[in-house]
């Protein structure tokens, strides 16, 4: 009967000796799936950053950069302490629309002898609009470039002006793979 107990109590020890090293293997397992999950957040590469001088009595500015994410991702927020500007966005430049004030000048034109085929190709008046997006798309492998007279990020309500050889820490975040923390060079022109 004791070689019986002895046998039994083997069994049992074994068993949550197993158990034991089960567990300690699945922490294991889960310790290098969430490595794999944080490499997805160094997927994106950030470069060529760099916020524009602004002159004295400026109360916005803008910063550029470009963006390459190795998966489809997307740039959906920005910010920057408080002691640099009020608010920051993301703004893209668009040229205007002139459908209806170009009608007025096609009326007058008319009997110009005017050939008003060729007015959709000039349907632009060449002014620049400034407009805010909530998201800027990154397919993946493509590089987006955020530049003067694109896509950029909108310093709004300055506490001061950025001054050349100043550095700005931004905080980007992206859909996928959450915040990055990048510097911005103020500087005169583009890197």
């Amino acid at each position: 009967m004791k070689h019986l107990i002895n046998w039994r109590l083997a069994i049992a020890g074994l068993a949550l000796a197993t158990f034991g090293l089960t567990a300690c293997g699945g922490n294991d397992t889960k310790s290098s799936d969430s490595t794999s999950a944080n490499d997805a957040l160094s997927e994106i590469t950030i470069d060529k950053q760099w916020a524009r001088t602004s002159p004295a009595g400026t109360t916005t500015g803008a910063a550029y950069m470009t963006l390459t994410s190795s998966t489809d991702d997307a740039l959906i927020g920005v910010s920057v302490d408080s002691s640099i500007a009020e608010s920051v966005e993301l703004h893209e430049m668009v040229m205007m629309s002139t459908d209806s004030s170009m009608s007025g000048d096609m009326n007058n034109d008319m009997g110009n002898g005017m050939d008003h085929s060729s007015m959709s190709d000039h349907n632009m008046s060449g002014e620049m609009k400034m407009q805010q997006v909530m998201m800027i798309e990154l397919p993946a492998g493509k590089t987006v470039k955020l530049k003067p007279g694109g896509l950029h990020v909108m310093f709004i309500n300055l506490a001061k002006p950025l001054q050349t050889g100043e550095t700005i820490t931004l905080t980007l975040t992206f859909q996928n793979s959450g915040d990055v923390v990048i510097d911005v060079p103020v500087q005169e022109d583009a890197p």
